[in-house]
């Protein structure tokens, strides 16, 4: 049954794999990517989580363009095209010379994409607060909360009442971390990633509202931009990062490319077997470890945050969820 869901992963795991040797001729390479692949999926497991809740809105032919046409946009777009475009503008160069320096002198090539962090971590950090505030302000209609300090104080009432109040919060951060980081062009990304988050959002109220906005549009198309931009932010902390594993960048985007996939099939699974409503806290769980992730990115432009912390931190928040949803699932059959 699990095999099902994971098959093409682990087929696409393989041939990545067999061409990573090839390529290099090495073994350590090969441990690399297996590395690359862990630290991704691990990153990215409330990534899964999130990407299910919407996903099981969406028709059967966007959850199937959302794993093939999104895996492709995941591997290629923003684990190789993404960086080279970035390592192109900070560095003015062009996009073919970006990659050749990325293949030829991966050192530089490396230097010139954390120069660019500021503005990765900008609007990547931005995107995931609102999607973190955002469901603090949503979650007020629902009978339950898992830490009602943060889920139900009085701000955060405050803030459900009106549209868009829940952005209050990340905007004020902004400014204040501008005025700390003192970096240029910060501000700039990161009014964009609140942006982008804001104009699905937007959407998101006029569906509920029954406004005259196409099926596609609100649950489809835009469902699948908004995961892709999900995806994106989580995927950028990782790939800068991968760089402390190793320099090649044929590694990394496999590596990640293949993290990226099981990240999509675990997606699927908790679709199809109804996670989210079999441990009602495990949404909780994956949203905070999306709030941390932002502080993290957040941090990381004038701080180091080790991977580790990062990753332990998210599934121990998550792992926590998940007990406390099956204590409840017990207690309410006990009548305990």
């Amino acid at each position: 049954m699990i095999k099902r869901y994971f098959s093409i992963s682990i087929l696409v795991s393989l041939l990545g794999l067999v061409a990573v040797y090839v390529i290099y001729q090495r073994l350590d390479v090969l441990f690399y990517a297996v590395a690359l692949a862990i630290l991704e999926i691990s990153i990215s497991f409330d990534n899964a989580i999130v990407n299910a809740k919407v996903l099981k809105t969406m028709s059967k032919v966007w959850q199937r363009r959302f794993l093939t046409w999104g895996i492709l946009i995941a591997v290629f777009g923003m684990r190789l095209v993404f960086p080279v475009l970035l390592v192109s503008i900070g560095g003015g160069i062009g996009p073919l010379a970006a990659l050749h320096l990325a293949m030829d002198n991966p050192a530089e090539y490396q230097v010139i994409l954390e120069q660019g962090y500021p503005w990765i971590a900008g609007f990547g950090g931005a995107f995931l607060m609102m999607v973190f505030f955002a469901f603090l302000a949503e979650h007020q209609q629902r009978s339950y909360h898992w830490c009602n300090l943060i889920e139900n104080n009085v701000l955060i009432k405050l803030m459900a009442k009106l549209p868009f109040a829940y952005a209050l919060i990340p905007l004020g951060l902004g400014f204040l971390l501008n005025a700390w980081f003192e970096s240029a062009g910060f501000l700039k990304a990161y009014l964009w990633g609140m942006g982008v988050h804001g104009v699905f959002y937007l959407f998101h109220l006029f569906s509920h509202r029954q406004l005259k906005v196409s099926k596609v549009a609100s649950h489809g198309f835009l469902a699948f931009c908004y995961l892709e931009c999900l995806d994106a932010s989580f995927s950028f902390d990782g790939v800068v990062g991968a760089f402390a594993i190793t320099k090649e960048i044929w590694v990394i985007m496999i590596g990640l490319g293949i993290g990226a996939m099981f990240v999509r099939s675990l997606t699927i699974y908790f679709v199809d077997h109804k996670i989210m409503d079999r441990f009602p806290y495990i949404e909780h769980g994956a949203f905070y470890a999306i709030g941390f992730l932002a502080l993290v990115l957040l941090l990381k432009i004038a701080y180091h945050v080790p991977e580790w912390i990062t990753v332990l931190v998210s599934l121990g928040l998550i792992g926590l969820a998940l007990w406390h949803s099956i204590r409840s699932n017990h207690a309410e059959k006990t009548g305990r």
